[in-house]
């Protein structure tokens, strides 16, 4: 007989995401076999985000876990098809089939640069492409009459929950408040409809992010749970 899968995690530098069966007793365990394989690799704390009234906060904070921030699950309904925006003339709504890999970096780059240069570059592109379950058709762009990738964003879909993530949107310096954003979201949540999937996901944090909040909500994402950040400082590691 093959064991249950009773609880697993997913873990991202020092950012931790667990989930389990309710009431499984070896959630403390669980923990704590965490803390220490980070912390044997050299992590100096460990993140973990919790939907609010998740019994495992009291559990974290029994440990010494300290809230550090909130951040809402945006969920768009997509059981029916969603309705269409509308672009400005000469835009166009296409995928990563459409244009070429340097278009696509070059439009990464204008929209992720106002703060700093991005760091997006071909390899960085090449290896988001070789990840499992990359899917070039669900790369939704909008793209300007002279063929200029003007918005765009990854989306990720998970057959088994039917739900597609969203990757952060972003949207070229140049073609701004035309309505682009919001035309690529509603893209998204169609393609993700025409693929089974139920949910449309994305996560912000209306506190830090209120345009970006303002822009899913606006495309009929209201926010569904709220996810607790709960952070601790891990002992550094003895030297040998």
């Amino acid at each position: 007989m093959r064991p249950a899968l009773g609880a697993f995690a997913l873990v991202d530098g020092e950012f931790v995401v667990i989930e389990r069966i309710d009431d499984d007793p070896t959630t403390i365990d669980q923990v704590a076999w965490l803390e220490g394989q980070l912390q044997a690799s050299g992590r100096s704390a460990i993140e973990f985000h919790v939907a609010d009234g998740d019994p495992i906060r009291e559990v974290l904070q029994q440990r010494g876990y300290q809230p550090s921030g909130t951040e809402l699950e945006l969920l768009a309904d997509t059981s029916r098809e969603p309705e269409h925006a509308p672009l400005p003339d000469g835009f166009r709504l296409g995928s990563l089939r459409d244009v070429s890999d340097d278009a696509y970096i070059d439009g990464h780059r204008a929209a992720w640069s106002d703060r700093r240069p991005s760091p997006y570059r071909r390899e960085l592109h090449d290896a988001v492409k070789r990840m499992p379950g990359f899917r070039p058709d669900l790369v939704t762009i909008a793209i300007a009459p002279d063929g200029t990738v003007a918005a765009c964003c990854i989306g990720w879909m998970d057959q088994r929950s039917a739900t597609l993530e969203i990757e952060p949107l972003g949207t070229h310096r140049d073609y701004r408040r035309l309505g682009l954003a919001h035309a690529v979201v509603k893209e998204v949540q169609h393609r993700a409809w025409a693929n089974g999937a139920r949910h449309v996901l994305v996560w912000n944090d209306r506190t830090t992010n209120p345009a970006a909040y303002g822009l899913y909500t606006g495309a009929d994402m209201p926010p569904g749970r709220t996810l607790v950040a709960l952070r601790r400082e891990l002992p550094a590691t003895p030297s040998s």
